[in-house]
């Protein structure tokens, strides 16, 4: 398939869902653009609790203290 006829497809965010998704894009040769609202990927994988910055849904996490370093 040339570049001039591949689909275009929206990913919304780079996290936990929207990484396998690209990759998935990019296996049936479709063009993935990622819309992140950070400056990086990971999303909750990168998650630091002083990020208040976030425009997004109220969210409350709570997480085992071995995983707090």
């Amino acid at each position: 398939m040339s570049d001039v006829s591949k689909k275009r497809i929206a990913i919304i965010g780079a996290g936990a869902s929207g990484l396998p998704s690209i990759r998935h894009a990019l296996l049936y040769d479709l063009e993935p653009v990622c819309f992140e609202l950070t400056n990086d990927i990971g999303g909750l994988w990168r998650y630091k609790s002083e990020n208040r910055n976030c425009k997004g849904v109220d969210r409350k996490f709570n997480l085992s203290s071995i995983y707090i370093q």
